[in-house]
């Protein structure tokens, strides 16, 4: 999940990627090294991680069961130099199944689902 605040003095770039109507985003974020990122967004520090897809929470009506997403969607995490464009697409993969999943998009049939 989404950690709190961030020490952004090695995060040598950050972005937003909106969804289609601009109502929905994910932040982006560059390290400089491996360490960064895993001190920063997973509070550990053994440097092993290149990449990291971090969903923000869904909110769910406990009677009814419907989800509703926030703005926010989640964050892109990556480490300078050792990301390709395979690296990127795996993880906007988790990205997208977790707004299909917030969204209970199930079948690639949906019209929500085809205009992300």
């Amino acid at each position: 999940m989404v950690n709190g605040k961030k020490n952004l003095k090695n995060c040598i770039a950050r972005t937003r990627v909106e969804s289609y109507d601009g109502n929905k985003f994910w932040r982006v974020y560059v390290w400089k090294t491996s360490k960064d990122l895993c001190e920063q967004v997973l509070h550990d520090d053994d440097g092993g991680c290149y990449a990291c897809h971090c969903p923000m929470e869904f909110y769910e009506n406990v009677i009814t069961g419907a989800k509703r997403s926030h703005p926010v969607m989640g964050e892109l995490h990556f480490v300078s130099g050792e990301w390709n464009i395979e690296t990127v697409s795996h993880e906007c993969c988790h990205a997208m199944m977790q707004f299909n999943e917030a969204h209970n998009l199930k079948d690639s049939q949906d019209d929500e689902y085809m205009t992300v």
